[in-house]
């Protein structure tokens, strides 16, 4: 049964008023489905909000995103999708939320339309990266939630991030196609001259189960020091907030979750971007 959503206090302001802005572009990006990725995307954004102003740009067409915000996809009268096909700007479209500082760009089912659509434009795979071009001086950090495929949106995302975070569902399964990911990261660092550093977080851990915890290992194992030191654990209050149209930080504050989104939140921040190896 769903619980009734905690009050919360209101979050700190943004703390960079005397600060210049410098975006950093993440994208949160896995072509499997169902391992937390717009879970992440969302949260993550909330929280770094705090830090200083932040965009979410939802660019998964199933609008998931959007809807955890309390957003019908069904009713909106612009998106991304117009924004990646017109000449239209990113802060034409882009919405108010209820978390001080956080802005998103709405996505529906139009946007699946959007990758056919681009596929004769010069210069397709650069689109999104040209839209936020400028937006350098409005965010701090821009959150992309890219759409669990590899086609032409994921290829936008990549090239206008400068950081991917790979959120991987501790189970044996989720570990496999990985590979897939990071040949679509190597295309983007060298056809397209661009550099990504790459991060991965471990989601929907369960110390309950064997399984999990070898899947933890296995990860820990494979990427080192690309892991993030914070794991997301199953938790019901987690999977209630986007039933209530809240992140995590506004439904359950004090929920293990919401600390778990707030820890990785600050590690981001502490860690800032990493520097590619030479």
């Amino acid at each position: 049964m769903i619980g009734r959503p905690e009050r919360v206090p209101k979050l700190e302001p943004p703390t960079l008023d005397e600060s210049p802005l410098v975006s950093r572009i993440i994208a949160v990006a896995n072509q499997k489905g169902g391992v937390g990725k717009t879970t992440t995307a969302v949260n993550v954004a909330a929280y770094l909000a705090a830090e200083g102003p932040t965009l979410l740009i939802d660019m998964d067409p199933q609008g998931n995103a959007t809807l955890h915000f309390g957003v019908n996809p069904d009713e909106l009268e612009d998106s991304l999708y117009d924004i990646l096909v017109s000449d239209r700007g990113l802060e034409e479209v882009k919405l108010d939320t209820e978390i001080e500082g956080l802005d998103l760009i709405p996505s529906d089912l139009n946007l699946s339309a959007a990758e056919i659509e681009l596929t004769s434009v010069i210069g397709r795979e650069s689109v999104l990266k040209d839209k936020i071009a400028g937006l350098e001086t409005t965010y701090t950090f821009i959150v992309l939630d890219v759409p669990p495929s590899l086609g032409l949106l994921c290829l936008n995302a990549l090239h206008a991030a400068g950081e991917v975070v790979v959120p991987v569902q501790t189970q044996f399964f989720s570990l496999k196609g990985l590979g897939q990911l990071l040949k679509i990261v190597d295309l983007v660092k060298t056809k397209l001259r661009h550099d990504l550093e790459v991060r991965y977080l471990a989601t929907m851990v369960d110390k309950r189960t064997n399984m999990s915890m070898v899947a933890l290992e296995k990860l820990q194992t494979l990427f080192a020091d690309r892991l993030f030191d914070t794991l997301i654990h199953v938790g019901t209050k987690l999977s209630e907030s986007p039933v209530h149209g809240q992140p995590i930080s506004q439904y359950s504050p004090r929920s293990r979750a919401a600390l778990e989104y707030r820890a990785l939140a600050r590690e981001i921040i502490e860690m800032g971007p990493m520097e590619t190896p030479t």
